[in-house]
């Protein structure tokens, strides 16, 4: 009697504790965080533990085994795992964070010794595919940014998380790679033009993947002069190894300031990229994850990280006033202003722990106050978790979970 007592005492203690672990923030392992020195085979046995022991507090709490691990990121991981399987060595070391730039390099010292290797370089190549996905998926790429090019209606830039820069010149139909042998790396996560763009041709680039794995880190932020002909490095400019990544880039329509939001800190430039200074009210560290400005007033600035966290500036990026705190369950935020109602501006933020929607929070004061208005409900059909995969075939959300932390945007 006593024995089984223990066991059934131990029972629910293992469960309390795997509740208690994965009810933290940022539990799950992830090959993001992978360094060359780690092995393959770890990161797959981390990911695996993880997920044998979510599976089994699901069904303890739910008492089903019915897709349990639906929106826990398991897919995410299942592809992450197929795509290093085949670009890590016989003893499972993954590559070095800076490879693809160290090619880049090896590249350019090539046409240096021989310049008729350039020429080489500049000969047609002919696209083999893929064009589809056998995931079901629409492309095969994930796209960062789309940004309009100032003066036209149908020439639009995008960035891409692993294939460089695109522009179509007819609103979308098709598409053309821009001077991809003059980037240093392939990841880009966005672009601003400066405001004379239309008489001196120049663009500023941030370089890397904010949410992608090894190899995406950047290198810095690159500007080019001839519309987007060539590119060169800016006085901020980065090796991999240090891991930096930049998510949002803007450039302020009249003083011509560059603001840069990363992974540590906000910097801006007022030189068109050549000297580079910290953003004061920041705490080194802060990861951030989007940045826009009020629609009729661009020195009023909205930041948000990746723990649920707001910030604002009145003077274009200078300084900055946390105004929204993080909790335990808040996540990556994206942000949206309205051109209507310049005061009115809106925030969505993942949920830390499920990966599905924490909260859509509005201000209505440019972002001094805010307020949340909409926060979903477990199964509530009013309320649904608007990050749930069945969301795409139903009318409700029958998932808590979701990829808030990974794609998530609002507009």
């Amino acid at each position: 009697m006593f024995s089984r007592y223990i066991l059934a005492v131990g029972s629910v203690l293992w469960i309390f504790s795997s509740m208690l672990i994965f009810a933290q923030k940022n539990t799950m392992p992830s090959f993001l965080d992978a360094r060359s020195q780690d092995r393959f085979g770890e990161k797959v046995r981390e990911y695996n533990l993880f997920f044998e022991q979510l599976k089994a507090e699901r069904i303890a709490l739910d008492s089903t085994d019915k897709a349990p691990l639906r929106g826990t990121g398991y897919k995410a991981f299942k592809r992450e795992e197929w795509f290093w399987s085949t670009r890590v060595d016989s003893v499972g070391n993954f590559p070095p964070n800076d490879l693809q730039f160290q090619e880049y390099q090896r590249m350019i010292q090539a046409e240096q010794r021989n310049p008729k290797s350039a020429t080489v370089q500049q000969t047609t190549w002919t696209e083999l595919g893929p064009s589809t996905s056998r995931g079901g998926y629409y492309g095969v790429g994930r796209v960062m940014r789309i940004v309009p090019e100032p003066g036209s209606t149908t020439r639009w830039w995008v960035c891409s998380a692993g294939g460089g820069i695109w522009r179509t010149e007819n609103s979308g139909t098709t598409w053309i790679p821009v001077a991809h042998l003059s980037l240093p790396i392939m990841p880009t996560s966005d672009l601003a033009f400066d405001p004379n763009f239309a008489v001196n041709q120049t663009v500023y680039l941030a370089t890397g993947d904010y949410v992608g794995s090894i190899g995406t880190n950047s290198v810095g932020v690159l500007r080019s002069t001839n519309g987007g002909q060539t590119w060169s490095n800016t006085g901020w400019t980065l090796a991999q190894s240090l891991n930096w990544r930049i998510a949002r880039l803007l450039v302020h329509p009249t003083s011509g300031r560059i603001i840069a939001a990363a992974n540590a800190m906000i910097r801006y430039s007022d030189d068109g990229g050549t000297t580079w200074a910290d953003a004061t009210g920041i705490t080194f560290g802060t990861v951030f994850r989007d940045m826009t400005t009020k629609a009729d007033d661009p020195s009023v600035m909205i930041a948000g990280t990746n723990d649920g966290r707001i910030f604002r500036s009145t003077n274009s990026g200078t300084s900055w006033t946390q105004v929204v705190q993080s909790s335990s369950a808040t996540g990556r935020v994206a942000l949206a202003t309205s051109p209507a109602n310049p005061t009115i501006m809106y925030a969505v933020i993942s949920n830390a722990n499920t990966r599905g929607l924490h909260s859509v929070i509005r201000s209505v004061d440019a972002g001094v106050t805010w307020s949340a208005v909409y926060q979903p409900t477990t199964f509530a059909p009013t309320t649904p978790n608007l990050l749930s995969g069945t969301l795409q075939t139903q009318q409700t959300a029958t998932s808590t979970g979701g990829q808030g932390e990974y794609d998530l945007c609002i507009g």
